[in-house]
């Protein structure tokens, strides 16, 4: 697909911010995907705004849609949290590719859990100056309340 012609089919939360299709724009695109599928929101722009603070609270539980029957968000929603974050980075050059994201979502160890926890994109900003946090976060995806019509069907 050109570029110019990717660029104005592109009202939705899933291209990346640099709007060039590439593999790094995928692995940002799926990792908006992962985020939508956990929150059960649609992404829109500022996605990424909305479920930062959160992880950086670790309140896991205020971003997985309420209609998952656990009862308490469970380690692999938490991965998928964190991957869905590590994937919609701004930066295109610090997303992992898309072998180190099926990597982090099969490996089942804890050290590799805490590893992933570890990354300094989850730990709160100590200052607005902090040069790692952007208060202007354009091209970020946003979330919304609104539901697709197959999930309120299935309601």
């Amino acid at each position: 697909m050109p570029e110019d012609e990717a660029k104005s089919n592109n009202n939705n939360g899933y291209l990346s911010p640099e709007r060039v299709a590439s593999e790094a724009g995928d692995v940002y695109s799926f990792g908006i995907l992962l985020l939508e599928l956990v929150s059960g929101k649609r992404a829109k722009l500022g996605l990424t705004e909305w479920v930062l603070p959160l992880v950086y609270e670790r309140k896991f539980g205020e971003i997985v849609d309420q209609r998952v029957k656990e009862e308490d968000v469970g380690e692999r929603l938490k991965k998928v949290v964190l991957v869905g974050l590590l994937c919609a980075q701004r930066e295109a050059e610090m997303r992992p590719t898309m072998s180190q994201v099926v990597e982090m979502l099969m490996n089942e160890s804890k050290e590799k859990m805490s590893e992933l926890e570890c990354n300094p994109l989850f730990k709160k900003p100590c200052s607005s100056g902090d040069e790692n946090h952007r208060e202007d976060q354009e091209g970020a995806d946003v979330i919304t309340e609104e539901k697709d019509d197959h999930h309120q069907q299935q309601e």
